[in-house]
């Protein structure tokens, strides 16, 4: 008749269940009385069963422990979680208690009595969870920040935070100054730690200014720490700011030239892309930039960013968002790469020796022109020609029928004239290209062009270094060299140039797959002086293949020539890196147009890293010296 005979309780496990709320600082203002705390799910919080298992809490604060039995059990929440393990500095850290039946519920309120002392142990635990999970957001791939970093508040002291050996520490209200356990410290000082796993050696002014960027990028405001000093005394420190590369002060105010290119490179994509896109991407070029390791803050980062802004691979025929970038980084004299506008093709020049007497009375000069980032002028093509290191004279290139060269000519010029030239033109923006890009193309016209010394480094034909006392590492030597990288740059060569052999010269070998600072040069300067050579009677040229590469813009590789044997120098030429120095180019160096030629000619090669704060690596190799008759 549907009679209950009988009624058991066969439950033998039951999980417990709960949820985990806190009052907290909310925004980014400090916990202060024009910010009262606010009463907030506690997300990734610990809960556990003394004696048995444990569990976090979820996006809404709650959580279930699985639990093998049914009796009465205290259930504890406590303030660590997976990324943050919240130390309480001014006592034990606190821990919630409560008995219940399973499955409870178990709910804690942490901060019910909102004391700053248990308040600052929720906000490190909120804003600790919420800085690295806007990390791996960005890059679900970020090395080694998926720890539970010790979060350490209440220190006894006053106005100041700091990072330490993957730990991050925070002071107590005093001095006038809130309890430092607050928003955008907390993510500046975890900034900290999300530069040391990503990178293996940055500066100080790169670590500060990246930290800064971190807690700008999170809270999507370029102010840091509010009212860091009390109630309406506004920014710590700004990332609109007067800063400028390069900078001479200490790393926090230097720190801001990056702070500040990142944060305008933003707003140049604000204006063109969007808001919520604009941050979007400036939070990727951010946090990926730190895992191309820049040395400092130089040229080298925004080359960083525009490589990860690329999509086919070469920065120099623009990117994505070249201009924004080029803008907001140019803004700190972080400048970018020049563009290629244009390229300059030649169809039918002369060589680098004409024979006399020539059947022929000029020799002509064509070149193709295609766009690539502007667009051509038509009628600014010129080819530019000195003869004997005399006045450089233009020659107009007239605008050809459709699908053929420009054209012009060289007049054939007395035997033992040296012509150096190039061939110029701009687009309709007025962006000068010219080819070649480096030094000028340089023909010889004579009876005849013997060589007289050739030198492909394969083995010592007497080149001497001479370093000064103050470089700590990367002097000149003769070897295969074995390349380093800074990102996608290459800093010391892999290979020789294309002459004969595998050896040339350069600053410090590195190890075999070594890092871009593997004995590069740090001090200095490093020469490296020729043999003595003879160019007595005859004019003469020399050239060799050069290599250079400084990641900041403020150091150079320079050529000088003697005619004593080494009793006085003439500069001839200095190469500051733009961006493309770092591969094999060509150097000539005309003697008779710098100064008298004897049977005591030597050359001196140079370069520094003075003062010690960037990558840079030099290299030669095809050393040649000729007679021209």
């Amino acid at each position: 008749n549907g009679k209950i005979l009988e009624w058991r309780d066969e439950v033998f496990f039951v999980d417990v269940t709960g949820n985990v709320k806190g009052w907290a600082t909310p925004g980014i203002l400090p916990n202060q009385p024009s910010n009262p705390s606010v009463l907030q799910n506690l997300v990734n919080a610990t809960a556990r069963v003394v004696g048995g298992n444990s569990a976090l809490t979820n996006g809404s604060g709650n959580f279930t422990i699985t639990h093998p039995g049914n009796v009465a059990v205290d259930v504890q929440s406590l303030l660590i979680g997976t990324w943050a393990n919240v130390i309480n500095s001014a006592g034990a850290s606190e821990v919630l208690t409560m008995n219940v039946t399973p499955p409870g519920p178990a709910n804690f309120i942490f901060n019910a009595a909102k004391t700053e002392f248990v308040q600052s142990q929720v906000d490190g635990l909120i804003q600790t969870n919420a800085v690295h999970n806007f990390a791996k957001a960005i890059n679900g791939s970020y090395p080694g920040i998926d720890i539970s970093i010790p979060t350490t508040v209440n220190l006894n002291s006053s106005c100041n935070a700091y990072y330490s050996a993957s730990t991050i520490n925070f002071y107590r209200a005093g001095g006038g100054c809130p309890n430092m356990a607050y928003s955008t410290v907390v993510h500046h000082e975890y900034g900290h730690f999300i530069i040391d796993k990503g990178h293996p050696a940055p500066s100080g002014d790169y670590h500060e200014g990246i930290a800064d960027v971190t807690a700008a990028m999170l809270s999507n405001d370029p102010c840091l720490a509010r009212d860091f000093f009390g109630p309406n005394t506004g920014c710590l420190r700004n990332s609109y700011n007067s800063m400028m590369h390069p900078c001479g002060g200490g790393s926090h105010d230097c720190g801001q030239v990056v702070s500040g290119a990142f944060w305008l490179t933003k707003d140049e994509l604000d204006a063109t892309i969007g808001a919520g896109p604009a941050l979007t991407l400036s939070r990727s070029l951010y946090l990926n930039s730190i895992l191309l390791h820049p040395s400092d803050i130089d040229p080298g980062v925004t080359i960083d960013v525009l490589t990860l802004d690329d999509n086919d691979g070469n920065i120099f025929n623009g990117t994505p968002h070249y201009t924004e970038i080029a803008e907001g980084f140019g803004a700190k004299n972080l400048d970018a790469p020049a563009l290629n506008w244009l390229t300059i093709t030649p169809a039918n020049v002369p060589g680098e020796f004409i024979q006399l007497p020539h059947s022929s009375v000029i020799r002509p000069v064509s070149v193709t022109i295609q766009n690539v980032v502007g667009t051509q002028d038509p009628n600014s093509v010129r080819l530019v020609y000195r003869l004997n290191g005399g006045a450089w004279i233009e020659r107009v290139m007239g605008i050809p029928s459709p699908g053929a060269p420009y054209t012009s000519f060289l007049s054939i010029p007395p035997a033992g004239t040296i012509v150096e030239w190039y061939v110029k033109a701009s687009d309709m923006d007025g962006h000068i290209v010219t080819w070649p890009a480096g030094d000028p193309r340089v023909t010889m016209f004579g009876n005849s062009l013997t060589t007289t010394v050739l030198d492909t480094f394969e083995n010592n034909l007497g080149w001497t270094v001479v370093n000064d006392p103050s470089l700590l590492s990367g002097g000149w030597t003769r070897a295969n060299p074995n390349g380093t990288f800074l990102g996608a740059d290459a800093c010391n060569p892999e290979n020789d140039s294309s002459d004969a052999g595998g050896f040339c010269a350069f600053t410090g070998q590195a190890a075999v797959g070594g890092g871009a600072g593997d004995q590069d040069v740090d001090g200095g300067p490093t020469r490296f002086l020729s043999p003595i050579f003879d160019l007595s009677g005859s004019n003469g040229v020399v050239d060799l293949s050069r290599w250079f590469y400084n990641d900041d813009g403020d150091d150079s590789m320079t050529i000088e020539l003697s005619n004593n044997g080494g009793t006085s120098w003439t500069l001839v030429k200095s190469y500051m890196y733009t961006g493309s120095e770092n591969s094999w180019a060509t150097a000539y160096i005309l003697v008779g147009n710098i100064m008298p030629r004897t049977n005591n000619m030597r050359v001196r090669v140079s370069t520094s890293d003075n003062p010690n704060n960037s990558i840079t690596e030099a290299a030669i190799d095809a050393f040649r010296v000729r007679r021209l008759q």
